[in-house]
């Protein structure tokens, strides 16, 4: 009979995800022009619950070489 695997301990405390998306997610966020993650973890504080439920921030996109003036496209159910 094979051995059934051995499960490793766990270390620390279990975390929600929305906790871990600044470090897991930066990379990704950048990608789509979301500088600052916080614009998506933090969309229903932005938007408003009715809002949150209905519409999600899908890029910004900047003129170049700016930083500001973007335009944020959603996704909108």
């Amino acid at each position: 009979r094979a051995a059934l695997p051995v499960e490793r301990p766990r270390i620390g405390a279990s975390r929600q995800i929305a906790d871990l998306m600044p470090d897991i997610g930066r990379a990704a966020f950048r990608k789509f022009g979301f500088v600052q993650s916080s614009i998506v973890t933090r969309w229903t504080e932005i938007v408003g619950s009715h809002y949150a439920a209905i519409t999600a921030p899908e890029s910004i996109r900047f003129p170049v070489g700016k930083k500001a003036g973007g335009t944020l496209q959603l996704t909108v159910m």
